[in-house]
């Protein structure tokens, strides 16, 4: 059999012309397709994406704002509340004693009944805060507001004795009873601390705040309020004399009913009395010498009621304490 023959020349240029043909018809028909674009299926997937992807970026955008805006309203408002009970606490700091509970009679020029009054050295010092329902004025919030009465301060800081005492309100949207102070440990206490706890209503969030404040200008004065009646461990009373926790001292707050108290020799006796020391006259029993430990008449005016006291240590008036 005769070997195979080499293709010519021709044939050679024939081959190659036919496989750039292919080429080229390949190359074209790519072309074609990219020049005619998407197809309408593929243009429909692609907006459907674009709306879903959009779509949560704004939900996620809404809901960051809304988050920010909500978070930045409690912020405010605990920063409001914060700020009411740091002028609270500075008033009781420089109070004379503070009065809790629920049977204080509203101040002069004043109508809110009062769950904290705090006396100063005079009756125009004096200060009192309670909680009023907000359907009583409609232009707060409410439920509740919660309502200074006392003289405003004048530029100085200081209480400006020449104005008249007026209610004002000094935080909105408290929660219904969401307003309590008292002397810390219960009603039945002695104690130079009183505990405030407000309680605010905004944006549907509850914020609670509570701090606990010594009473720094008469610290003995201090451990009493007159809603205190009875004694720590529940036996006795203001009347009859309370030991206070650490053993130390008992504490009388005495009706003036011209009656006889006697101390006790072991401790320190402190008797309490609601007026300053000019509404009373002190003088020895019998006679009209000077007050002394072992005996001492304490008299409202000159002919009042009066009250004779024996083994006493300190006599606490609104504005002074004398120590026998």
């Amino acid at each position: 059999m005769a070997p195979l023959s080499r293709p010519s020349a021709a044939h050679r240029s024939y081959g190659q012309r036919a496989t750039s043909h292919r080429a080229a018809s390949r190359q074209g028909r790519r072309e074609r397709c990219q020049s005619e674009g998407l197809s309408l299926v593929e243009l429909l997937v692609g907006v459907v994406i674009s709306i879903v992807v959009l779509g949560a970026a704004v939900r996620a955008l809404v809901s960051l704002v809304r988050g920010d805006t909500a978070t930045q309203v409690e912020l405010n408002r605990k920063d409001e509340v914060n700020r009411v009970l740091g002028v609270m606490q500075d008033e009781i700091r420089n109070a004379q004693r503070v009065e809790s509970g629920g049977s204080l009679t509203a101040l002069s020029d004043c109508t809110t009944t009062p769950q904290l009054i705090l006396r100063g050295a005079s009756g125009d010092e004096d200060i009192a805060y309670g909680l009023r329902s907000q359907a009583a004025d409609l232009s707060w919030r409410g439920p509740g507001v919660l309502v200074r009465c006392g003289r405003p301060y004048a530029a100085s800081g200081t209480l400006d004795t020449t104005a008249s005492r007026a209610e004002q309100v000094i935080l909105d949207t408290v929660a219904a009873n969401g307003f309590s102070a008292s002397t810390l440990g219960g009603s039945g206490a002695i104690s130079r601390s009183v505990e405030l706890s407000l309680v605010s209503n905004a944006s549907g969030s509850l914020i609670s705040s509570s701090v606990q404040v010594p009473i720094n200008s008469n610290g003995v004065y201090g451990m009493t309020s007159t809603g205190v009646t009875t004694c720590p461990s529940g036996a006795g009373s203001m009347a009859t004399g309370c030991p206070d926790p650490n053993g130390e001292a008992m504490h009388y707050k005495p009706s003036m009913d011209d009656t006889l108290i006697t101390g006790t020799p072991s401790m320190e006796d402190i008797f309490y009395f609601d007026g300053n020391r000019n509404d009373y006259s002190l003088r020895q029993t019998p006679g009209s010498g000077s007050c002394t430990s072992e005996e001492c008449t304490v008299r409202i005016g000159e002919d009042g009621a009066s009250i004779t006291l024996r083994d006493a240590d300190v006599l606490v008036f609104r504005d002074q304490q004398i120590r026998l």
